[in-house]
């Protein structure tokens, strides 16, 4: 089983739910073990090399908004738009 290449520096386990060891459990099962490619946090990170700060794993139907709304951030920041 290979696991999430995100998890260790996941701001979602190292952060929020810290002091939620049931809920991190969960999580941490469903999203960060052979699964993590439908974990919208990694699938984010991997279409734009960013780290979402609110972004829950289970969150998939914002997935495609979040995507074209930071690669449209990243063009205007760098004149395309």
């Amino acid at each position: 089983m290979t696991d999430c290449p995100l998890c260790q520096n996941c701001a979602f386990f190292n952060g929020w739910l810290v002091r939620m060891p049931k809920e991190a459990a969960f999580y941490r099962v469903k999203f960060c073990g052979s699964d993590f490619e439908n974990c919208a946090r990694f699938q984010v990170h991997a279409a734009t090399g960013i780290k979402h700060p609110t972004l829950l794993p289970d969150e998939n139907d914002r997935v495609k908004n979040i995507i074209s709304e930071l690669n449209y951030e990243r063009a205007a920041k760098s004149g395309q738009y």
